[in-house]
């Protein structure tokens, strides 16, 4: 039987993720927007006495402009108008929806609410952020064409290898028509890697997918690395 890798959540970065004695922790300025996905839960926490916290998420963004979020109407029986004015400061803490492998965390500010057509709340871009590695390997970004297989190595899926680590990789493919890979199915997967154009077949496990507009992210554990 096959070990399971860890799962990390909110829960497990928060004490750590933007605490004032951070280690293993990258500070970044620049390509920000690459953390962020439509769809993705954000944890955020309100700079006041109590630090009280609520989870939203992120239902637009314009680069270096702003972050637009789900607006909940009451926080912890408080209606958010009382406990979160325009101009209060915020602690944002999210797993990256592209790579699942980091966590990120952020200060800002509530630009601006609204109720109608939609309850939702503006969010001041963040100047920068801290990253933080949760996987064991790390990962390599790249671009490079891949199949998926069926384990009789029967082509199922045509997409785009987008990271690389020892442990496994993430592939981008059109979501439409796509097979309905289970989580924990096994699969072949074939590529090639840049540069050295080094042919590589894995036999890997399903660990996770999910849809971000037209296009069905998966995420895998190679066998021969549990």
């Amino acid at each position: 039987m096959h070990s399971r890798k860890k799962l990390y959540s909110l829960m497990d970065i928060y004490p750590v993720l933007m605490a004032e004695t951070i280690s293993n922790v990258e500070n970044i300025t620049s390509n920000l927007d690459f953390h962020f996905a439509i769809g993705q839960i954000m944890d955020v926490q309100i700079k006041d006495d109590n630090e009280t916290r609520f989870q939203t998420r992120l239902i637009g963004l314009k680069a270096k402009k702003f972050l637009l979020v789900d607006q909940p109407a009451r926080i912890k029986n408080t209606d958010i108008k009382e406990i979160l004015p325009n101009g209060k400061q915020v602690v944002v803490r999210t797993i990256a929806e592209k790579t699942s492998g980091q966590c990120v965390g952020f200060i800002s500010r509530v630009s601006f609410k609204q109720d109608i057509p939609l309850a939702i709340m503006y969010l001041e871009y963040p100047e920068k952020m801290q990253v933080m590695e949760l996987r064991r390997e790390k990962r390599v970004q790249m671009s490079v064409a891949g199949m998926i297989k069926n384990p009789d190595g029967k082509i199922i899926h045509m997409g785009m290898v987008t990271d690389y680590s020892q442990g496994g990789c993430r592939m981008e493919v059109p979501a439409n028509g796509f097979h309905p890979l289970e989580v924990n199915e096994e699969v072949l997967l074939s590529f090639s890697m840049p540069v050295t154009g080094e042919k590589v077949e894995k036999n890997a496990r399903v660990c996770s997918r999910r849809k971000i507009e037209d296009v069905m992210i998966v995420g895998f554990a190679f066998l021969d690395a549990d």
